[in-house]
């Protein structure tokens, strides 16, 4: 691994063992022996997003997960992750999830929107593969015979041009919404990459996978509003018999798939 992947990566797990306590991206860089500015530099790179941001990012995950798998009240989470006030953390969470925590609490049952990333290199060249750590693999494992659905968001290079990432954000959470809306509790749902989502359906008839997908397919063009205005949200989908022949570590499978369905229908 070259220098400044192992530099990223170790960024990354300071940051993970610093997200409930106050961490600087001064400290970050400092506790990486590595300049501040150039660490910027790798992250916008990498994530288009600056260490502050990703940190508050991977911030309302955590504590968006905490919000579903405990009892804590919203304070007591908000307190956790360093936000001062009630007030505060529903600001910064409805910036991400585009509703209260206490909204979310009633209403959602997926919260790892901005999962940790898993760094790799390409080959000998700096280029990267940026996925997720969400256990994937090991879980597609169990699911061998099965219907995946491949998902990823229609134009949010363009939302994020026009309207910036914070309206891209509330795009991602509004198609996750919509496919968490759809599944049933014993199908897991994983964000795999920036704009990609897969759902685990458990089904074997190719039918039952379809309706699903068609569930959420249906709502596209449905807006959300936002300060810039109604931003319309549309997703694709391809379904995907799980073998082991097609099977990778990393999410280069999810990738391929989706890329083989969009050439066919522009075909």
């Amino acid at each position: 691994m070259s220098g400044r992947l192992q530099i990223l990566t170790q960024a990354l797990t300071v940051i993970e063992e610093g997200l409930d306590r106050e961490l600087s991206p001064q400290e970050v860089a400092d506790r990486c022996h590595y300049s501040l500015s150039t660490l910027q530099k790798i992250f916008h790179h990498t994530f288009h997003l600056g260490i502050a941001d990703y940190i508050s990012r991977r911030r309302i995950t955590r504590a968006a997960r905490d919000l579903l798998t405990t009892g804590d009240t919203v304070l007591d989470i908000a307190l956790r992750y360093g936000y001062a006030s009630h007030e505060v953390f529903t600001r910064a969470f409805r910036r991400l999830w585009g509703e209260t925590p206490s909204h979310f609490r009633r209403h959602r049952s997926f919260s790892d929107l901005y999962p940790r990333p898993i760094i790799t290199q390409g080959g000998t060249t700096m280029t990267t593969t940026r996925g997720f750590d969400t256990g994937l693999y090991d879980v597609i494992q169990t699911r061998l015979g099965t219907y995946a659905l491949i998902f990823d968001t229609v134009h949010l290079t363009e939302v994020n041009d026009r309207f910036g990432r914070a309206v891209g954000d509330l795009v991602i959470a509004e198609c996750l919404k919509r496919i968490d809306e759809a599944r049933e509790d014993d199908m897991p749902l994983l964000r795999v990459g920036g704009d990609e989502y897969v759902l685990l359906t458990g089904c074997t008839e190719a039918a039952r996978a379809q309706a699903l997908s068609d569930e959420v397919l249906r709502r596209n063009g449905e807006p959300i509003a936002c300060a810039a205005g109604d931003v319309p949200v549309g997703l694709r989908c391809v379904s995907v018999l799980l073998t082991r022949e097609m099977m990778q570590p990393d999410v280069s499978w999810v990738k391929a798939c989706m890329a083989r369905h969009v050439r066919e229908q522009e075909g």
